[in-house]
């Protein structure tokens, strides 16, 4: 008999991460043997548009799909209603199906998963995603100095600790999130907890998947000559994303080679690309914007010579494992990245891997740019390769489903 699972996620699959950062995992879970039960919150927009298409894709999985909606309004008991339909729902499913473990993707499903080891005896996988709170409070989400905030951080503060000394095994994006955790007074056993960075699919971004006539089709709908140079930036701008820094990057680097053109892959508004760029005096012709589903990314990423990404650095983003580095690196893309986050200052000398870590300020960028011509000269077989080493999904697919063994067995 199958071991049953229900994951929970208070993110979407509708979402662009739920597509590159649940979806793939559970998939590649279903087919070693694991009949999974997937039960997530939509954002009623986006769940609009995409629903058909994501539950076609996991009915030929498998998977069983069970979403709820996400309310927005009004902040906090939104939130609050939203851990009780999550909670409701996986009653509910329990009683029909009787899960031997439940996986919790990050604090607000956490909540869910505790309750249910608690009351129903179930196992508690914990998959922190990244030290949460401080990301709301460095992120300038959450106000300390609001009675009602520093009511939440001390009550998601003491519910970590639960998580952590109730859980029956432990993700962790990171080896420095790891040691962090360990070495915390009562911190969890090393044993409990398993390292499983963002991985990707290797099988779609690739350079093999990617067509010529796709990409000469690219080129003329983003108005890109052959001779143009192209540096591109993947995903989000927002809370973390030193947008002023990279464009800063490119004004230094267009001094170089004029002909260049900063390139962005993102579903963000254009407006606050564009009136930065405008105040670093960067002509428009030398910006291009576009919106792509995740299939499409890889036609538009085999249009660039390198990219670049900056994040600003923080405690919580030492937990942090960017889903775009992988996905650049696997398509043999030369990254630009800044230090101090995640686990990138061990990913190995930049002349192997093809990661060049900086600060992101004036000496960085002359750094890279002396080094520029060698970057651009590693062998995107060998980045890829580098990719394939440590974020394969493949691999991340097998540490998971050994913790699930592990838990199920203990």
């Amino acid at each position: 008999m199958s071991p049953t699972i229900l994951y929970i996620s208070y993110d979407g699959m509708t979402d662009p991460l739920g597509q590159s950062q649940v979806i793939p995992y559970l998939e590649g879970l279903s087919q070693k043997g694991f009949e999974i039960h997937l039960l997530s919150c939509e954002k009623p927009d986006r769940f609009i548009a995409g629903e058909q298409a994501i539950r076609n894709a996991l009915q030929v999985a498998g998977i069983q799909w069970h979403p709820v909606s996400y309310s927005k309004h009004p902040p906090v008991l939104a939130t609050v209603w939203d851990i009780f339909k999550l909670h409701r729902k996986a009653m509910q499913l329990h009683r029909s199906h009787t899960f031997s473990l439940v996986h919790c993707r990050s604090y607000i499903a956490a909540l869910v998963g505790l309750k249910m080891k608690r009351t129903q005896g179930v196992k508690f996988v914990f998959d922190m995603r990244g030290f949460w709170v401080e990301e709301r409070i460095e992120g300038g989400i959450w106000n300390p100095s609001s009675f009602l905030y520093r009511f939440i951080i001390n009550y998601f503060k003491k519910k970590e600790q639960s998580f952590l000394r109730n859980a029956d095994g432990i993700i962790s994006l990171t080896e420095k999130a790891k040691l962090d955790l360990v070495n915390r007074h009562n911190g969890p056993s090393a044993v409990k907890i398993q390292v499983i960075p963002c991985c990707v699919d290797t099988k779609l971004f690739s350079l093999s998947s990617v067509s010529i006539s796709d990409i000469e089709n690219r080129r003329k709908i983003l108005g890109l000559n052959a001779d143009m140079r192209v540096i591109c930036y993947l995903g989000a701008i927002g809370t973390w994303y030193m947008l002023d820094e990279m464009l800063a990057f490119f004004k230094a680097y267009l001094e170089r080679d004029a002909n260049a053109v900063f390139l962005f892959v993102t579903q963000e508004n254009p407006v606050a690309i564009n009136n930065a760029a405008s105040r670093f005096d960067i002509p428009m012709n030398r910006i291009r914007i576009c919106s792509a589903a995740r299939h499409e990314v890889p036609s538009f990423l085999a249009l660039a010579s390198m990219s670049i990404f900056f994040i600003r650095p923080s405690y919580s983003k030492t937990a942090s494992s960017p889903t775009k580095l992988a996905e650049l690196m696997a398509m043999g893309l030369p990254v630009i990245c800044n230090r101090n986050v995640g686990d990138l200052d061990n990913l190995g000398d930049w002349k192997e891997t093809g990661v060049y870590a900086i600060e992101p300020d004036g000496h960085g960028f002359m750094s890279v740019l002396n080094d520029l011509n060698a970057l651009l000269h590693i062998a995107p077989s060998r980045i890829r390769a580098v990719s394939r080493t440590r974020f394969d999904l493949a691999t991340g697919i097998g540490l998971y489903e050994a913790v699930y063994r592990k838990v199920i067995e203990s």
